[in-house]
């Protein structure tokens, strides 16, 4: 079937989205995009064009499966439905819309499509004649945009990204009018279609640009490719690219001869595309990320980054801090080490420092007293992390509040908090910190602020692109204190020294095969046969709960989801599953931050109930939470866990299963192990271990251009 359909109702917004809709012969159906062709989900009140087959479904009934959807403008009567119930027509209601189509019938489309609110203003008043115009335009020009997108073979998919950046956009005033018949987002992209290699690849972008009568050696195709090979490096989160990689990746994207490459380089740098860096290039957008934090950053470290005003807070001196902190050990019962002492003067006495050790040399000891030392100084310290555990982690060892970055950035946007003077900003797991994440916390600083940045470059490097907390830490500019003194307490599982081994990139002293001893295990087992020997160990160790995988892949020989599906299997067996996914007990993970409802990505859970809505109930750390079923997709199961969600996390017992990847390196493995308090099994291949732990780490072989504009700050200085 292929029918217009006004959406009535959206029954889940996230993918597979379903909706309810009401053909032109006012007969009611349900859809369902389980191929995923939908761009964005639809709004009450739109007019869609949805082609597909209808199928029974055991609970709904029949429903059709959409092969095909688009948004257009409404046709005949459904005009009525749009105007009343599409969000971007607020106040003209059913009456409203009725009265228009009595005055106007047919005719509503032209006197809507010239732009004029005159015409309806004896009908609906002068302000809401203009929310029908402006209204009008904008379902008009996404109309447009996917049939213009449709017809090039590219995917719907980009019609709300491009919308969003491109419809605002100024056109010349000459070409107003030919702009308005297919929309100021389309009219910018037909002139220069590799706009979309932002949100699309270069084959589907480059065929597209042709398709429209843009020649092979035509210059926007040129520059397109400079910015394509860098685009393509970004994804593998380079933010920096030689001169020589850059015309030989674009050498291949054109097909051409080097020299057009190289051309096409200088031109890419004339019109600002690209911005040479030392011997290299940047796309823009991230050389302005890059040359900002290490301005921010370094102006901090050396004190030129002060508050305008006098300030009357109390400065302590060295003596005094020594005072504090040896009130400190007495009111805490233990007592700090030099490097420890030392790290709260750096972070007191230093607008930005680091604060860098690994795995169990006592950095949140550290931490806890900073804040009383701090307090003592009548300075503010707000700390926070990527992750809701490592929160959860700073919350419970300093006894004061902690935030999610994500979090943190909301409040002050809304100007709950304020990074200014008198302010101590401390971030933990700093080198999870990726780029774009440190760029918009230093804009949101102002004069006079503290940044204390706490981390292990041994441990996993950023999602995202580029590498901030490793390369501050390679800076002899940026004041930094290193703990390396292995706790007491932390040294008795043996745990923290193979850690430290792996940090070095030396082979640690492992137990070997199974056993119950505390410490670090390594279980040789070839690849097809690591499932069954991780199973044999959860099973030896008391089953299901007592310990947690954390795996470096999610799919393949080793991936947590194989291990997630057994282990499920095993657990429901007999069970009625929740909400269609869930049995009662299982652990469950958020895979993304919902601050309604409480829970941060990373979250660790477990499976309580279901209410009568098929609502699903759950515990997190203590928090009985109801989880919508809107909310439900960004919930997996976490009897495996991989080993960057595992961040911040702390279990009694870990399993490690060790497959080839190309995420298997000595980072991975330092922050998988020291997730473990007593008790680590490695399983798998010893060769991949040991070459993964005496290789350099992937962290290193990322190329950003932070480290240049650092050093760059230094000559100017």
């Amino acid at each position: 079937m292929t029918q217009s359909v006004v959406i009535t109702d959206v029954l889940r917004s996230e993918p597979p989205i379903v909706f309810s809709g009401q053909t032109i012969d006012g007969k009611a159906t349900r859809f369902i995009d389980e191929m995923r062709v939908l761009g964005r989900a639809p709004i009450i009140g739109e007019t869609w064009e949805i082609t597909g087959a209808w199928r029974v479904h055991a609970s709904y009934g029949r429903q059709v499966y959409v092969r095909a959807a688009a948004p257009k403008r409404p046709t005949g009567r459904l005009l009525i439905q749009t105007l009343s119930g599409h969000k971007a027509f607020p106040g003209i209601g059913i009456a409203k819309a009725q009265r228009l189509w009595d005055l106007h019938a047919h005719g509503t489309y032209d006197l809507l499509d010239a732009g004029d609110p005159s015409p309806f203003v004896p009908a609906v008043g002068i302000d809401l004649a203009e929310v029908l115009v402006s209204g009008w335009l904008a379902i008009d020009g996404e109309a447009n945009t996917y049939r213009w997108l449709t017809s090039l073979d590219l995917s719907p998919t980009l019609a709300e990204k491009i919308i969003a950046i491109y419809s605002d956009l100024p056109v010349p005033s000459a070409s107003i009018e030919e702009a308005k018949s297919f929309g100021a987002a389309v009219w910018h992209l037909q002139r220069d279609p590799y706009r979309m290699l932002a949100f699309a690849n270069w084959d589907s972008v480059d065929q597209a640009a042709q398709r429209i009568g843009i020649s092979v050696d035509d210059k926007r195709r040129c520059v397109g490719a400079i910015e394509a090979a860098l685009i393509k490096r970004l994804q593998i989160n380079h933010t920096w690219t030689s001169g020589d990689e850059l015309v030989k990746i674009a050498k291949g994207l054109l097909k051409s001869h080097v020299t057009v490459a190289r051309t096409a380089v200088v031109d890419a740098v004339s019109i600002g595309a690209i911005v040479p860096v030392g011997d290299g290039y940047a796309l823009a957008g991230c050389d302005i990320m890059e040359r900002f934090c290490a301005d921010r950053v370094s102006a901090m470290a050396g004190g030129k980054f002060q508050a305008p005003q006098l300030s009357f807070r109390r400065q302590l001196t060295d003596s005094e801090i020594e005072a504090d902190l040896d009130e400190f050990e007495h009111s805490e019962g233990y007592v700090l080490n030099v490097e420890q002492r030392l790290s709260v003067h750096a972070a007191l006495l230093h607008r930005a420092s680091l604060l860098v050790g690994g795995p169990g040399v006592g950095k949140t000891t550290v931490l806890k007293a900073i804040h009383q030392v701090a307090e003592k100084m009548d300075i503010v310290v707000h700390q926070a992390a990527l992750s809701g555990r490592a929160t959860q982690r700073m919350r419970e060892a300093t006894g004061r509040p902690a935030f999610t970055i994500a979090g943190l950035l909301i409040q002050v946007g809304r100007g709950e908090i304020d990074l200014g003077d008198g302010v101590l900003l401390i971030l933990d797991e700093s080198s999870m910190i990726d780029l774009a994440t440190l760029y918009r916390l230093t804009s949101q600083f102002k004069p006079g602020v503290r940044l204390l940045l706490v981390g292990d470059t041994g441990q996993l490097p950023p999602i995202g692109f580029g590498l901030t907390f490793h390369v501050l830490a390679d800076d002899p500019s940026i004041p930094k204190t290193e703990l390396k003194t292995v706790m007491r307490q932390s040294a008795e599982s043996g745990i923290p020294q193979v850690c430290a081994a792996i940090r070095s990139g030396r082979r640690p002293e492992l137990l070997a095969g199974w056993n119950d001893r505390e410490g670090v295990t390594f279980i040789n087992a070839k690849p097809e046969e690591v499932i069954d020997h991780v199973m044999d160990t959860l099973g030896r160790l008391g089953g299901i709960g007592k310990a947690q995988i954390i795996g470096s892949v999610k799919r393949g020989v080793g991936g947590i989801f194989e291990f997630n599906r057994q282990l499920q299997a095993l657990a429901g067996r007999g069970k009625m599953p929740l909400c269609g996914r869930f049995f009662m007990g299982e652990p469950i993970i958020a895979t993304r931050n919902d601050y309604d409802i409480g829970i941060m990505n990373g979250d660790l859970g477990t499976v309580m109930g279901e209410t009568q809505e098929r609502e699903l109930e759950a515990d997190f750390s203590g928090r009985k939470i109801t989880i919508p079923r809107e909310y439900l997709q960004n919930i997996d199961l976490a009897y495996a866990i991989t080993c960057h969600k595992s961040q911040g996390s702390q279990f009694e017992r870990v399993i490690v299963p060790v497959t080839q990847s190309r995420l298997m390196d000595r980072t991975l493995l330092l922050t998988a192990v020291s997730r473990g308090q007593k008790q680590v099994f490695l399983i798998g291949d010893r060769s991949v271990f040991e070459n993964a732990v005496t290789s350099p780490p992937m962290s290193y072989r990322r190329q950003v251009g932070l480290r240049h504009h650092l050093n760059s700050m230094k000559e100017m200085n």
